[in-house]
């Protein structure tokens, strides 16, 4: 390509052009456009007066200037944009319809109506006739430019079938295929009759116009052709294009500046496939002869080097004839496309300029270059690349497997120049990626970004990635890795731009339930906080103002009626779509009234107004108010059928009222995609009224458009979807995603398309094939180094995954003529070394902190996973796995030692130590995640809401005189709160919580009283413990439960002495504690807990509160178990050795302030229960799949411990510290004595 540039150059410096003449170059698309103006500017210091143009639309306006009439418009009526809106009309006229020739393509978009006008039919059916119309002009363009003949006969009103391609195994299906294409040939044929009679420009007569125009001399002085026309890197054209384009070249230059991968004539090589099955029949075979196989996509896979037939079948003359035949592999299986444009090409009379140069010339050593820059030295490939290799046996037609090959190898080719890696998923073939790319700048000072060029099937699978991996802060990384600044092409604007996404949302407002989080989405775009004068923090307000007020879906309850009746919900409406519940309309008036009435909650009108708003906060809510009401007008009048020019003044009035951002690309976009609309359906004389469903089809596939122009070789590293005809050269080109089934890319085609029936013919495109040419373009383009990755392995069971065929086939080709090994490419022992280590695939691990990621030539410069990896590594024990280098152990010199403590805080400790850990100490909140707002209403009691109101009606029964609130006016207010479902049974639930909380209730009192109500009384007390010796008490230290290292922290962070606080409620002689609920393993510890204060205190008369604790017999805690729906009572007394187990506990709490501790009472309940508990069961309970949550799951628990531990490691002090409280505890049966 860079000799193609060089030619350019040296034409328009020998062939000037008239100083304000511009010099015309046809490139196919903008990014090929971008590379040659920076490259010409680079030579010549600067590039002017080149006019770049697309194809399509350059040669139809100057075929419309050739044939001189001034009718034909502008913009080509046979466009497929504007075609499709004609071919709308023509579907919904009554001609059409009452055709019987029509019937397939009627009956498709009619569902059984019998209407005759077009404004009486549904939407859905107007929206399936549009798809219809799009389907069709998409075809006829295909036929316009592969089949002009056919439009042609269609013109002179020849309905005809055309040749059927007989590719099925029955005669009756022959026969039955050729009736059915016959049909549709007809009904396409009258339709095409149709539209030029509508617009008589047939595009081939005005071709044909054209061309006899350009012999007219007289003619040619009044038309505008360009003095010189140049078509750069284009692998492509139509046969018509091309036939214009010859006669063109009869007036003024042409120059077709064509990459031909191949110095060698080409043109009658075959894949090995076909010289294969050739030479089994007999026959000779010609490559201008297209075989089934090429005319059928679907059998493409059936293309490469992989053939049942052994070479000991073949005699040598014979696989020396198949190996002529094919030449080169890579160039026969994936050069079909351009192998058929250059025959096209030759068919005209032409000047050949050939300029080749070796792949490998510049790579040799000076004395033995070749003076032949074509046909270098064996010397000179001796010292190639492997991919200056391969490029060198395209070019040159050759094939490194044959036996008479200089490249035959003894031993394996292999360098870094081409590089093929199998990851488990996307983001680890970018984070591969990323990690190879510094390793090459780090080896080659001059390399820069944007000499890399990163392309993918489809950039949007991978554009997520790129930003979290390449985007990132570079400190995030080291001070010495060198930036990677990277830019994202071809991202279609749905998914690029925020705003584009929220307005093809709000083209579903009529249809929408109008979710809570949908308008937080919108809220949170930077457009429409500029118009209603909104920020971050306001949303926060209100989003927390939504979920208390309990809006959940819904604009009012007639609303919500309706959209339950169009949902067929019927069952669904009869239990809620009776009330306003959960609606914003109910909100509202919860928000609003609270802020009028008072400053706290209270029931009002059978509602439950709610004092969150204050002061200015009323601004605030206006505002939101104000949104959801233009959103509800919008809702109304966007259901009404409107013409293109309304529509266009609806949209951007639309826009106006919710957007204010001038500066946002997004607004652009919906700009041009509107006046899109309204251009294509005047130029298609569109005047009838357009549904919101067509409007909404045409916008989202206006929106899903990638814009190949933008971000594309910006001076970065630059990721783009592989497009046709953009073999830019850069140094590195790295392609992702090769995976089978996706690449090359399948394209269904419609039963109704006639190319697909029919023979192929010469220059017919398809996407595998473009897409086995890009790839092919890959190969050749890349200068330096060639980077091809794919998903080898699943990443749910690690099974081996196969790459895509093309992939493949250069695999088998490294594989077999340079020595390259791959069996067992994918294989792994248990240890993770590679079952085969010569194999040239790269596999990555799995996860990106994976030791082996930093292992080999290629490690990963990630250092904080490289910390992470070593913070959760577990050493000889669990006490050594945070003293790596980032093991977020704090200064023990920075320590607050405090004297005083709460219960509560201890208790909460051993609830989650690591999550105590990390939130007090690291002041790392995992769960502390941003709050989602459920779109869908309660059905079920939430169990957490259930409890709540339990646990207050219980304490309301024991203690009726010291409740605020009454019983009835506690279950209308959980009643009135919108936490439960709006259900008819939901009372029923209520009332049957009501009944257990008061028995529960009447269990207590009757255990600890003769009274009918208690005094529920906490009573604040405190207990002194006198630590100052305690590192010397060899009875804890006898377990060697402390390691050195945790001593040493230890006399840092202990007080000499300690007030530990807490609040106990005594009944009867008993410290008193109580839950609504089943018996966990945190209760337990607190009543165990309470029970070694209460006995360090009873020993020690110099205790503050001696008196307090003097008459306490015991602590008792009561429970109601929810499966068996009665209550439960433990106890713990006369606990032996109270003051040593509470003085471990107490250091455990400390040494867990330092560093993480595997400590759980749910573990150590496990392990009561379990006969056995080892190594297996600590597994299982740490992974076990039963649960809601498993054990390793946790956030904080998978942070610092992301495998499963050495359970013999951690057991000792799991059964120091919760062994005597499970021996200690005691169960009361039911009917017991008390």
């Amino acid at each position: 390509m860079e000799n193609l540039l060089v030619l350019l150059d040296k034409i328009q410096q020998l062939s000037p052009l008239p100083v304000f003449a511009q010099d015309t170059v046809i490139v196919q698309n903008a990014g090929m456009q971008h590379w040659l103006n920076m490259s010409l500017a680079e030579q010549r210091g600067i590039s002017m007066n080149m006019r770049y143009a697309l194809p399509s639309q350059f040669l139809w306006n100057l075929i419309r200037n050739l044939a001189s009439d001034e009718d034909v418009p502008e913009q080509s009526p046979y466009s497929r944009e504007v075609l499709a809106w004609r071919i709308d009309t023509l579907l919904a006229a009554n001609e059409v319809i009452d055709d019987d020739a029509f019937k397939v393509a009627s009956d498709y978009w009619q569902a059984d109506s019998k209407n005759s006008g077009n404004n009486s039919y549904s939407e859905a059916e107007q929206l399936k006739r549009y798809q219809l119309a799009c389907q069709l002009a998409d075809l006829y363009e295909q036929y316009l430019i592969f089949r002009p003949e056919w439009i042609h006969a269609w013109h002179q009103g020849e309905f005809t079938a055309f040749d059927h391609q007989a590719s099925a195994s029955s005669s009756d299906t022959i026969e039955e295929g050729k009736q059915t294409e016959a049909s549709n040939a007809i009904w396409q044929g009258k339709l095409w009759h149709l539209l030029v009679r509508d617009q008589p420009y047939d595009p081939r007569e005005l071709v044909a116009l054209a061309i006899k125009n350009l012999n007219n001399v007289d003619r040619l002085k009044a038309q505008a052709l360009p003095h010189r026309l140049s078509f750069f890197g284009i692998n492509a054209m139509a046969p018509l294009w091309l036939e214009f384009i010859n006669a063109l070249s009869e007036q003024i230059d042409v120059h077709f500046f064509h990459l031909n991968p191949c110095y060698a004539y080409w043109g009658d090589v075959v894949t090995e496939k076909n010289a294969i099955e050739a030479w089994l029949k007999g026959t000779d075979f010609s490559a201008g002869q297209k075989t089934a196989d090429e005319n059928n996509s679907e059998n493409d896979q059936q293309l490469g080097l992989f053939t049942d037939v052994e070479s000991n079948d073949f005699e040598s003359k014979d696989l020396a004839d198949i190996n002529q035949q094919v030449g080169n592999p890579l160039l026969a299986n994936l050069g079909q496309q351009g192998r058929e444009f250059m025959a096209l090409l030759y068919q005209y009379s032409t000047i050949n300029i050939d300029v080749f140069e070796s792949a490998v010339a510049d790579l040799a050593s000076e004395n033995s270059k070749s003076a032949d820059q074509a046909n270098p030295s064996a010397e000179a490939i001796a010292q190639a690349s492997v991919l200056a290799s391969v490029q060198q046996d395209i070019l040159s037609l050759t094939d490194a497997r044959s036996p008479k090959s200089t490249k035959t190898l003894q031993s394996p080719k292999v360098d870094g120049s081409i590089l093929i890696t199998s990851a488990h998923s996307a983001l680890r073939e970018v984070q591969g990626l990323h990690d190879w790319l510094l390793h090459q700048f780090n080896q080659d000072k001059s390399l820069t970004p944007k000499d890399v060029l990163v392309m993918c099937p489809q950039v949007e699978q991978y554009a997520p990635y790129v930003n979290a991996v390449f985007t990132r802060g570079w400190q995030d990384i080291a001070d010495e890795v060198p930036p990677l600044p990277c830019s994202i092409a071809d991202r279609i604007s749905k998914d690029a731009e925020p705003l584009v996404a929220a307005f093809a949302q709000l083209l579903t407002l009529p249809d929408s339930r109008f979710q809570v989080s949908s308008l937080i989405a919108l809220l949170r775009l930077p457009a429409m906080q500029a118009r209603f004068g909104i920020n971050l923090d306001d949303i926060e307000k209100i989003t927390h103002w939504l979920e208390v007020s309990c809006v959940h879906w819904g604009l009012d309850k007639a609303h919500k009626q309706q959209v339950l009746a169009q949902s067929e919900a019927q069952e669904t409406e009869t239990l809620s779509g009776t009330s306003d519940s959960f609606t914003w309309q109910q909100g509202f008036s919860r928000l609003m009234r609270g802020f009028a009435f008072a400053d706290h909650s209270v029931i009002y009108q059978n509602q439950m107004l709610l004092p969150t708003i204050e002061g200015s906060d009323s601004e605030l809510l206006g505002k939101l108010m104000l949104i959801i009401e233009q959103l509800q007008l919008t809702a109304i009048n966007m259901s009404k059928a409107r013409t293109a020019s309304q529509w266009q003044q609806f949209l951007f009035d639309l826009l106006q009222q919710l957007f204010d951002d001038e500066n946002d690309n997004g607004l652009n976009v919906v700009r041009s995609a509107v006046e899109s609309l309204v251009e294509y359906c005047q130029h298609a004389a569109y005047t009838s009224d357009i549904s919101l469903a067509v409007i909404r089809d045409f916008l989202n596939s206006h929106f899903s458009q990638p814009d190949p122009g933008r971000q594309f070789m910006i001076g970065q590293v630059t990721f783009c979807s592989m497009l046709p005809m953009r073999s830019i050269p850069f140094k590195i080109i790295a392609v992702l995603g090769l995976n089978d089934g996706e690449f090359p890319r399948q394209r269904q085609p419609l039963s109704f398309d006639l190319m697909t029936t029919t023979p192929a013919q010469l220059g017919d495109r398809s996407r595998r094939g473009d897409d086995r040419y890009l790839f092919l373009e890959a190969i050749i383009s890349a200068r330096q180094a060639l980077y091809l990755s794919y998903q080898g392995k699943n990443i749910r069971n690690n099974k081996d995954r196969q790459p895509s065929l093309v992939l493949k086939e250069l695999m088998e080709y490294l594989a077999r003529g340079y020595g390259w090994q791959l069996l067992g490419l994918n294989a792994e022992t248990e240890t993770g070394a590679q079952t085969n280590t010569l194999s040239q695939v790269r596999q990555l691990p799995m996860q990106a902190f994976s030791e082996k990621n930093y292992l080999g030539r290629f490690g990963s410069f990630d250092a904080n996973w490289l910390n992470l990896r070593r913070t959760k590594v577990t050493d000889s024990s669990v006490h050594n796995q945070t003293e790596n280098s980032n093991s977020q152990t704090i200064d023990n010199s920075m320590a607050i030692i405090d004297d005083s403590l709460s219960v509560t805080d201890v208790i909460r400790f051993y609830q989650h130590p690591s999550r105590y850990y990390g939130q007090h100490t690291l002041y790392l909140y995992l769960d502390n995640s941003h709050t989602v707002i459920n779109d869908v209403e309660p059905f079920v009691p939430n169990h957490l809401d259930s409890y709540l109101l339990r646990q207050e009606l219980l304490n309301y029964y024991l203690a009726p005189a010291q409740s605020k609130q009454s019983c009835d006016d506690i279950l209308l207010s959980a009643k009135l709160s919108g936490n439960l479902p709006d259900l008819p049974n939901t009372d029923e639930l209520i009332k049957g919580w009501q009944k257990d909380s008061e028995d529960f209730s009447q269990f207590i009192i009757a255990e600890l009283t003769q009274n009918d109500a208690l005094t529920i009384a906490p009573i604040d007390c405190s207990v002194t413990l006198d630590l100052a010796n305690i590192l010397t008490n060899q009875t804890l230290l006898a377990n060697g439960l402390y390691s050195k290292s945790d001593l040493e922290i230890l006399k840092t962070v202990l007080p000499q002495h300690l007030t530990l606080n807490c609040k106990l409620t005594i009944v009867d002689n008993k410290a008193l504690f109580y839950r609504s609920s089943s018996a966990k393993a945190k209760d337990l510890f607190t009543l165990y807990l309470h029970q070694l204060i209460i006995q360090i205190a009873q020993a020690d008369e110099a205790q503050e509160n001696a008196d307090i604790f003097a008459n306490i017999s015991a602590t008792h805690g009561y429970y109601f178990d929810t499966k068996s729906q009665k209550p439960s009572q433990f106890y713990f007394s006369d606990i032996e050795d109270a003051k040593g187990l509470l003085l471990g506990l107490i250091v455990t709490f400390y040494l867990g302030q330092h560093q993480p501790l595997l400590l759980n009472g749910d573990i150590g309940e496990k392990i009561r229960k379990s006969k056995v508990f080892e190594q297996a069961q600590f597994e299982q309970f740490w992974s076990d799949s039963n649960s809601f949550q498993a054990f390793g799951d946790d956030a904080y628990v998978q942070y610092f411990w992301p495998q499963c531990p050495d359970y013999e490691e951690i057991s000792p002090r799991l059964l120091t510290l919760y062994q005597p409280m499970f021996d200690a505890l005691q169960t009361v049966k039911q009917g017991a004595n008390k």
